[in-house]
């Protein structure tokens, strides 16, 4: 398992005790590769799928298509990813250590 430092929902990261916490990290992973737009990431700028470049996007097969690709570029093995008729994604991504 990965580990990393913790975030809150604000990005801002975890201090416990004086220390930044740390702890296992897939789901912070996957948040930033999911809400993170290409070039944000200046050591990998054609990493992450910038999510919000699909709200009016017509094509969900792009997104789905768009996020198991950079999962597995990052290292993830990915057995589903589905975007529900309600909006709601279902990533089951894990990295394969």
């Amino acid at each position: 398992m990965p580990q990393d430092f913790v975030y809150n929902d604000a990005g801002d990261t975890l201090i416990s005790n004086g220390d930044w916490t740390v702890d296992e990290s897939t789901l912070c992973h996957q948040k930033l590769l999911l809400l993170l737009n290409k070039g944000d990431l200046k050591e990998h700028p054609t990493a992450c799928v910038g999510i919000q470049r699909y709200l009016k996007d017509d094509d969900p097969l792009a997104l789905q298509s768009e996020i198991k690709r950079e999962c597995e570029a990052d290292g993830m093995k990915v057995t589903e990813v589905k975007l529900q008729s309600d909006g709601k994604l279902n990533l089951n991504a894990k990295y394969d250590y």
